[in-house]
């Protein structure tokens, strides 16, 4: 499959990159994704990933994605490349795509950018550093602040070309579930220090006592899930399953353990906290999907994600902080994209929302604009309109 990059039949695709560590060695993976015109089936394969030696530097992740786009020939194919947030990735796309992402042009790009290296450890999960091996954790990758001139000892700064550059979205939904709301929860330091703290010791005991693990299951009927730094859905089912158990169990549960039982203030914390991070969670679920992921869903998801937290702000009483952290961040983060029209069209093609979801006024401005768009690709495909 992979050979037939080069055929009429996939005209256009989009590539997916990243960068990991394993055993102290980095490598660099590379995901394509197209549809088939035959039957409108996503297509997916993986090119390649291949050991990257030395530091990774924005210059040489530019370096080593043109050369995997142009040993398979696809670079005049691709319409996007979708990375995380990494400081080097964007820096990266910054200095050689094609296109630059509008709100890339207005992001500075510095080591502490938010911590949004590979593998960022933000200190909402300072409690789980215990809990979670080594090997789970990726070090921030070293960010190179020269000029590519000075860094490659070269004068001509146009040393490669890259496609134009998307940030994963699942990756800036991850942000504003961990840098945005750690910012307001440190309004109820306290609490939410002693309520995570707890939850973290019955992890520990889980993952490291099978004599503890028996009695936490013999307790509670059910097997606790134990977070990784990795993936933050699962810090949120984490502290769902912890939930889930009775107050009587956990009450019996910590005595066995010989634990602190969480208290009632504790406990409106994490029943607060989970009634607000619910949202972000089944948004990040939706846009992790393997097969119904598609750009015209990330809007809609946006949208679902605010207008749940706004309806759920009134009934709080602890975390209402969190609720506006959370929209601000979803603001800051997401709201250009809701004036771009690649991503508006994307929405309105999508058969499940088309028109709906766009305010009345709105409609027929950006109903104009995608028959435009229809006319345009019939004139480049040598059809004729009727008018």
């Amino acid at each position: 499959m992979i050979s037939d990059f080069s055929s009429n039949q996939i005209p256009k695709l989009c590539a997916t990159a990243d960068v990991w560590n394993r055993l102290n060695k980095s490598y660099m993976g590379v995901t394509a994704h197209w549809i088939d015109l035959r039957d409108f089936s996503r297509k997916s394969v993986a090119p390649a990933c291949v050991r990257v030696k030395g530091s990774i530097t924005y210059a040489v992740i530019g370096a080593t994605l043109e050369e995997i786009f142009n040993t398979y020939g696809i670079s005049q194919k691709l319409t996007k490349v979708i990375t995380d947030n990494g400081s080097n990735f964007v820096k990266a796309f910054r200095e050689f795509a094609t296109e630059i992402e509008e709100f890339d042009k207005f992001i500075p790009v510095t080591i502490n950018d938010e911590n949004d290296g590979e593998g960022e450890n933000v200190e909402l999960l300072n409690e789980l550093e215990d809990v979670v091996a080594d090997d789970d954790l990726q070090p921030e990758i070293p960010l190179i602040q020269e000029s590519i001139s000075s860094v490659l000892g070269v004068e001509d700064t146009q040393l490669c070309t890259l496609p134009p550059h998307f940030r994963c979205a699942a990756h800036t939904f991850n942000l504003v579930a961990t840098t945005d709301a750690e910012k307001a929860l440190k309004s109820s330091a306290r609490i939410c220090r002693q309520a995570f703290s707890k939850c973290s010791d019955l992890w520990n005991k889980y993952s490291r006592s099978t004599r503890s693990a028996d009695i936490i299951r013999d307790t509670t009927c059910i097997s606790l899930q134990v977070p990784t730094c990795t993936r933050w859905n699962s810090y949120y089912d984490a502290v769902a399953k912890i939930r889930s158990i009775s107050n009587s169990n956990m009450s019996k549960l910590c005595t066995q353990l010989k634990l602190s039982n969480l208290s009632s203030q504790e406990l409106i914390f994490l029943d607060e906290y989970l009634k607000v991070m619910i949202h972000l969670a089944q948004a990040l679920d939706r846009l992790q999907g393997e097969s119904d992921c598609y750009m015209g869903i990330l809007l809609p998801t946006i949208l679902t994600a605010t207008n749940r937290l706004k309806s759920e702000e009134p009934r709080l009483k602890v975390v209402k902080p969190l609720v506006k952290a959370i929209l601000t961040g979803l603001e800051t983060r997401f709201g250009h994209y809701f004036h771009d029209k690649e991503f508006i069209l994307a929405t309105v093609t999508h058969p499940k929302f088309k028109l709906e979801w766009l305010p009345i006024d709105r409609r027929e401005e950006v109903k104009r604009d995608f028959l435009g768009q229809i006319k345009q690709l019939r004139r480049q495909d040598g059809l004729v309109d009727d008018e």
